[in-house]
């Protein structure tokens, strides 16, 4: 890629902003259970003890692609911290160059800072969960697209990428109907042949087929760890069905044009503007328009029969920043309810985005001295450095601080009281008690 001096200020603005945050998680090393789970997971694939990989049932490759990345440069937090701030760097630059691509190089600044200063991004590409590796795939699928459609050898690489994808986050699947939708509403879908559609399916079967290979050596089964995923995913759907009539609310939609925050006016004026110059004017936002709206109603429904949480969702919002690509600054924002307009310009895109850091950074302080978070590294320390063996419901911390494998008849107890139930053993006192999580001994 060829960058000039002027896109070199802007990108490194935002890359700027995303290594303050991400610098700043290397000080707050507060982990959840599934940072915990992924971090484990990914050691315990570099010692071959593939059947002990809980974490894999769900979402394989994030654990696989951590693994790769210890077995060169070793396990620890700092490699892991690291590993993620190279994930946002390159989401970003790859978000500016799909900007670019759709508004050309001085409208696509405005988009790519209002989604790097976006919380929502900030938060979850920081932290040692899927999300990363998601957000940088989901673009370059989205990316290397119209390439396909150009370029054979781009048809075989969005069919990785896809592929990829879709075992990052199941819910990645979505993005297959999304592309259908896109190629017939473009009428783009007259420059497939079935040569690309072959070089797609070999590309997503490669993917497909290492991943069924390695079900087999687990389970026995080319589709077993599919089957337990299944089975985990309908096994809440009994739970999830006694909720009453407010959690059955579509919670995504009313969150849908807020996801922004302070900066979703550019979106609101966005949307307007894409529709009023017509949806197939620019194929990019069109792209980013059908994603946004199959991602959302895919969810949606998950959402309804299982448990609508707001992370599931951030993935869009990258799409979701693109309209404000659409924006020529400064434009009169109407007002409901008869308060009239308010003229947005540069200076407002600047006090949105700078609201946008403040809450990003009280989000990072809330989670910094998060008790559970808290409970699980100060507990675990202690046990790693004064118990010989443990017995744990929260097995995965201990084998983070301490390199050991659960141990029934461990000399110690670590009990959190945030993860199921769990009693001391005859005769043990407890010794040390953080934030919910006790050590008994």
């Amino acid at each position: 890629m060829q960058f000039d001096v002027q896109f070199d200020k802007k990108l490194l603005l935002c890359l700027a902003i995303f290594a303050a945050f991400s610098l700043a998680s290397f000080f707050l090393p507060f982990f959840s259970s599934d940072e915990y789970g992924y971090m484990s997971s990914g050691r315990e694939i570099i010692e071959g003890k593939f059947t002990e990989i809980g974490d894999v049932n769900r979402f394989p490759l994030f654990p696989f692609v951590l693994s790769t990345v210890y077995s060169f440069f070793g396990y620890s937090e700092l490699v892991t911290k690291l590993f993620l701030m190279l994930l946002g760097f390159l989401t970003i630059i790859l978000f500016y160059e799909i900007a670019k691509s759709a508004f050309g190089q001085e409208a696509a600044f405005i988009p790519t800072l209002i989604f790097a200063s976006n919380p929502l991004f900030l938060y979850l590409s920081t932290r040692v969960l899927t999300e990363p590796l998601f957000f940088l795939l989901l673009l370059a699928g989205v990316y290397y697209l119209p390439k396909a459609l150009e370029s054979k050898f781009s048809a075989f690489t969005i069919g990785l990428l896809f592929a990829a994808l879709i075992l990052t986050r199941y819910i990645g699947v979505l993005i297959i109907p999304a592309i259908v939708v896109y190629l017939f509403v473009s009428k783009e879908y007259r420059r497939i042949s079935i040569e690309k559609v072959g070089l797609f399916a070999l590309g997503g079967g490669v993917i497909a087929g290492l991943w069924l290979w390695f079900s087999y050596n687990v389970t026995g089964d080319p589709f077993g760890l599919f089957l337990r995923f299944f089975s985990q995913q309908t096994g809440g759907l009994n739970e999830a069905a006694t909720f009453s009539l407010p959690d059955k609310l579509p919670l995504y939609l009313i969150a849908l044009p807020f996801l922004l925050l302070f900066a979703s006016p550019f979106l609101w004026k966005g949307v307007v503007e894409f529709f009023k110059g017509g949806v197939q004017k620019n194929k990019t936002l069109l792209l980013a328009a059908v994603v946004s709206i199959v991602f959302y109603l895919g969810l949606e429904v998950y959402g309804f029969f299982n448990v609508a949480l707001l992370r599931y969702i951030v993935p869009i919002v990258p799409f979701l920043a693109l309209f404000a690509g659409n924006v020529k600054l400064p434009f009169n924002l109407e007002l409901p309810f008869k308060f009239g307009g308010v003229v947005v310009d540069k200076k407002v895109l600047y006090a949105a985005v700078m609201l946008n850091l403040l809450l990003a950074a009280s989000v990072f302080a809330f989670f910094a001295s998060y008790p559970k978070y808290v409970g699980y590294r100060e507990a675990g320390q202690w046990a790693a450095e004064n118990c010989n063996s443990f017995n744990s419901n929260i097995q995965k911390v201990l084998k983070h601080y301490s390199d050991k494998d659960n141990d029934l008849a461990g000399d110690c107890t670590v009990i959190s009281g945030y993860d199921g139930q769990l009693s001391p053993a005859v005769g043990q006192q407890m010794v040390f008690e953080s934030h919910g999580v006790k050590v008994y001994e």
